[in-house]
């Protein structure tokens, strides 16, 4: 490769890293602002630390962008018109995706068919929610679990993510045990 083309390349590398990191920040800003004043049931953190969280676990821009507002429309006064004013496309239909606006049958037939970056996002959000489990109450834990169980750890199993589908059996077991244990 010519020098040129070194430098055309490393202009053109950090171009994209800038650009990403823009999208990132705009996603946190959004989301940061959404979600003030709420807090974690149970552990009564800052409730954007969950999103954070959920979006750690991406590895690409736009993924992270919707794993930190997957919860902005759900949850806070942000609107779809919002989010379309200041991201593209994409984003907002992978939060529209996210965004639990119909009964459970009908949201996991909408997961199923998703792309898989934002089956991945909802499965890392469960992964982060299914840490939570002894602060929900007994049917929450019940829907979690066994939501879990039918439909998540399969969907990870299905992406090859079966690292994700056992630390989610991990964490049900730590909980069981704790449970009997009692």
């Amino acid at each position: 490769m010519t020098q040129m083309g070194n430098i055309w390349e490393e202009m053109f590398g950090m171009k994209n890293k800038e650009s990403d990191f823009k999208l990132e920040n705009k996603a946190l800003q959004l989301a940061t602002i959404a979600h003030e004043g709420q807090f974690r049931k149970g552990t009564g953190e800052p409730y954007i630390v969950h999103p954070k969280t959920v979006a750690e676990s991406m590895e690409e821009s736009r993924s992270k962008a919707i794993a930190l507002l997957h919860d902005v429309v759900e949850d806070t006064s942000i609107t779809y018109d919002t989010l379309d004013r200041h991201f593209d496309k994409k984003i907002v239909e992978g939060v529209k995706i996210l965004t639990r606006d119909v009964n459970n049958k009908e949201y996991k037939k909408r997961l199923a068919s998703a792309p898989k970056e934002v089956q991945l996002i909802k499965i890392c959000d469960t992964l982060d929610n299914l840490k939570g489990l002894e602060y929900l109450s007994e049917n929450g834990r019940k829907k979690k679990i066994n939501d879990s169980l039918e439909f998540y750890i399969p969907l990870a199993l299905k992406l090859n993510r079966k690292d994700l589908a056992t630390e989610m059996n991990q964490i049900m077991d730590s909980y069981f045990s704790a449970i009997c244990l009692n």
